[in-house]
């Protein structure tokens, strides 16, 4: 029988097309502008990651100094009822340190700021910085004005020696090691790494 010429114009009929089982299946090989090493994710943890992440020390004993103060200055309220905004009377303490309602504020206002603050690394370094600055000026205050009638905090011996593990705490808080493996800037992907 004589091979059938397909007329010019159409194409010749694929065997592997009418019958599925004699079709032979090549291998395709890649484009060859694909890329032949992963990408490298962004730098940086994902928002998911650092949600997750454990609060360091320093951010958790912000936090204790933090609450602390907010609940110095709210029981404060208690001892305080009555008194004159910057009164000075050392009858009126609170478990032995003396308040007055200027002093409250003081706490309250130390401890809100802690509690916004010590979830975020840079935001609680700042804010062991503050207490620090902060206590530090009222320590020097009290060693000078404890026992006058001029002073408006109404502080007594034992105010100042809480000042003094104060100002300590807050360095140990704005100066604690950040942790080996983290790294100011973005990543910058090593030469080797992107070779063919």
């Amino acid at each position: 029988m004589a091979d059938v010429q397909p007329r010019p114009g159409t194409a010749a009929a694929d065997p592997s097309a009418v019958d599925p089982a004699r079709a032979d299946p090549a291998p395709v090989a890649p484009a060859p502008h694909a890329p032949t090493h992963a990408v490298a994710p962004p730098a940086g943890p994902a928002p998911e990651a650092a949600r997750g992440r454990r609060p360091a020390p320093h951010q958790l004993l912000a936090l204790v100094l933090a609450v602390g103060f907010v609940v110095a200055g709210a029981a404060g309220w208690a001892v305080t009822g009555g008194m004159a905004w910057t009164g000075h009377d050392h009858s009126r303490t609170l478990a032995g340190f003396a308040v007055n309602p200027l002093h409250n504020v003081v706490h309250l206002a130390v401890g809100l700021a802690g509690l916004v603050l010590w979830r975020r690394p840079g935001g609680v370094r700042g804010y062991g910085l503050l207490v620090a600055v902060l206590y530090g000026a009222v320590l020097v205050y009290g060693l000078v004005a404890a026992g006058r009638t001029w002073d408006v905090l109404n502080v007594n011996r034992a105010d100042n020696l809480l000042h003094l593990v104060t100002v300590v705490l807050g360095l140990v808080v704005a100066a604690w090691p950040r942790p080996a493996g983290r790294r100011r800037g973005p990543d910058v992907p090593s030469p080797s790494r992107n070779a063919a």
